[in-house]
Order: structure tokens, then C-alpha cells, then sequence
């Protein structure tokens, strides 16, 4: 029985992984970069809405509804 390449390279890798040693600590770590560009995003997300909530814009009516 021959096996494909796809097969042979899932089967080398479910392997590897097996025999790799486990030397993670019980909780999960979360890197610097991550905590800062999601800090980023808040800030970059809650400035826009600041902005928007306070340009006076014309409202806009639909005669539709």
C-alpha cells in the first residue's frame, strides 16, 4: 500500500508532535505585541466614535420609513 504525499506528510507531523516534549506552564501566554495592538485598536475604535459622536452632521430623512 502506497501512500500519498499528503497522508505521508500528516503522518510525519501527528508523529513529531507526539514525541515533542511539553514544557508549557499551565496557563496561556499572551505576547506584549498582542496585548498592545488590541489596546491600539480600542483606542484607534473609541477616538473614531468620539469623533463621530460629535460632528454635527445634518440628519439625514428618509421619506421611505
Amino acid at each position: 500500500m502506497k501512500l500519498s504525499q499528503a497522508r505521508c506528510l500528516a503522518l510525519r507531523l501527528s508523529v513529531a508532535q507526539s514525541n515533542a516534549p511539553v514544557n508549557r506552564p499551565a496557563g496561556k501566554l499572551v505576547p506584549k505585541s498582542a496585548i498592545l495592538l488590541a489596546g491600539l485598536g480600542i483606542g484607534v475604535s473609541s477616538f473614531s466614535l468620539k469623533q463621530m459622536f460629535q460632528s454635527k452632521r445634518p440628519k439625514i430623512s428618509y421619506p421611505y420609513f
